[in-house]
């Protein structure tokens, strides 16, 4: 098991990156190999784009961004569960076993829409480098988290 440097529960996404949501949100961002086993960053933008698809779409067509997105958005109520944005990382255990989630939430921060780089740190462990664009969320005083890039630290438990 492995363990970031920030705590957050799963979400309830699907377990599998290759879902069916794979291409219509997330991509892959990066790959890499540690302690014999593979590491796969994403990238999840809808926590983007869910404000713009109720501004602008269709009704058709928010149907099917509805099924799209990870989260259960309520279309023109805006209701949206948070736990379920963010970049994903996922790890490959081995060649022969499915890929497992490490987290799939931002690594504890909904706003990191995605895994950029990863670096071994020597020790079986990960520096991660996240895609965070929300560089005006700054606030301390508010509940949200901080906007702005990111380095985490990644450690085999």
């Amino acid at each position: 098991m492995y363990a970031s440097g920030r705590s957050g529960s799963p979400s309830s996404r699907s377990p599998s990156p290759t879902s069916s949501r794979c291409c219509t949100e997330r991509s892959t961002a990066t790959t890499i190999a540690v302690d014999n086993k593979i590491f796969v960053g994403t990238m999840d933008w809808s926590y983007l784009v869910k404000d713009l698809v109720v501004a602008t779409a269709t009704t058709e067509y928010q149907k099917f961004v509805r099924g799209a997105l990870a989260d259960t958005i309520v279309l023109g109520n805006n209701a949206v569960s948070l736990n379920n944005y963010g970049g994903d990382l996922w790890m490959f255990p081995s060649t022969t076993e499915k890929a497992q989630p490490v987290n799939v939430a931002g690594l504890g921060n909904y706003l990191n829409y995605g895994v950029r780089n990863m670096i071994p740190d020597g020790a079986g462990g990960l520096y991660l480098g996240m895609a965070n664009p929300m560089n005006r969320r700054t606030s301390l005083t508010d509940v949200a988290p901080e906007g702005g890039w990111e380095l985490l630290k990644m450690t085999k438990k």
